[in-house]
């Protein structure tokens, strides 16, 4: 009997257009990547994680020192939180 493969876990920071039309948790890099190949982190806002490395379906995954585990929100660093208070 072979070993299953298991799905790959993303750190939640991971963020593309493709994300948001999603509607449900990313199991691929194809639940990320589009035509573009565009991915960003949401801790940084910007094409490179916190620690200066691509944000990328195939560099995102646990094992990556800036990686957030699957419990924590990617809380954008150095910036504040929109307010949800009405």
């Amino acid at each position: 009997m072979m070993p299953r493969s298991q799905p790959p876990v993303f750190c939640p920071a991971l963020r593309s257009k493709k994300y948001f039309l999603l509607g449900r948790a990313p199991r691929c890099d194809e639940d990320y990547l589009d035509a573009s190949n565009h991915c960003w982190c949401a801790g940084t806002g910007e094409t490179l994680g916190p620690d200066q490395e691509p944000a990328h379906p195939e560099d995102c995954h646990p094992g990556r020192g800036c990686f957030q585990g699957l419990h924590k929100d990617p809380a954008p660093s150095g910036r504040s939180q929109p307010s949800t208070q009405s």
